[in-house]
């Protein structure tokens, strides 16, 4: 009869200390998942961008359209690859009414550009308005230039989801917002929507 109490007694002094109760009724193994939970609940709120952090990159997307929009192609490309490029619009192929010469960089190595802001239907858009790709190489459209007003962007407000609104004011003191969404990648932030898309890169 000793050895069962003494044997029941064991055991409960190991139940009991593998899981203490604090004086809030909660044990140590409850206290434990609610702090777990606080981690990955403040993991999830870091994750959201900070206001600088979207002006810098839409305002990083804004240039290169206008860079695009604004110049001539060839004077772009040349900024991009630091002038390690060749252009011979005397080599051109026609596609859809549209003159596009040759260039000595590689189709892959422009989208690995612009891969760095942008992605999904903007990049293929920004890329389709002055760009093609003839069996790898790049070629690029033949013209561009216009008068390029200078934008400044003021704040950066959340819309819903991954959607915001950046107020601007271009050099012409004129206000204008632009809505954009964002997505986060392996490689960070990247605009997955715009709707900042001046008339001179209309394909229409």
């Amino acid at each position: 009869m000793k050895k069962q109490i003494l044997v029941t007694t064991l055991l409960l002094g190991i139940l009991l200390g593998g899981c203490s109760v604090g004086r809030d009724g909660s044990s140590s193994s409850d206290e434990s998942e609610i702090s777990q939970s606080s981690s990955v609940g403040e993991s999830i709120v870091a994750e959201e961008p900070t206001e600088e952090e979207l002006i810098e990159l839409i305002g990083r997307a804004m240039d290169e359209i206008s860079n695009l929009a604004f110049n001539d192609t060839s004077d772009v490309l040349n900024d991009i690859f630091n002038g390690e490029i060749e252009v011979n619009y005397s080599n051109q192929v026609t596609i859809e009414g549209r003159p596009y010469g040759w260039t000595s960089r590689k189709y892959s190595e422009l989208v690995d550009y612009y891969s760095q802001i942008f992605t999904g239907e903007p990049l293929d858009w920004l890329l389709s308005s002055r760009f093609t790709d003839v069996d790898g190489v790049l070629y690029s459209f033949v013209g561009g230039g216009a008068t390029r007003p200078f934008s400044t962007i003021v704040s950066v407000e959340k819309v819903e989801g991954d959607a915001y609104r950046a107020y601007c004011q271009n050099s012409y003191g004129s206000e204008f917002d632009i809505i954009f969404s964002i997505e986060k990648t392996d490689a960070g932030y990247r605009i997955s929507g715009i709707d900042y898309r001046p008339d001179t890169l209309c394909l229409d």
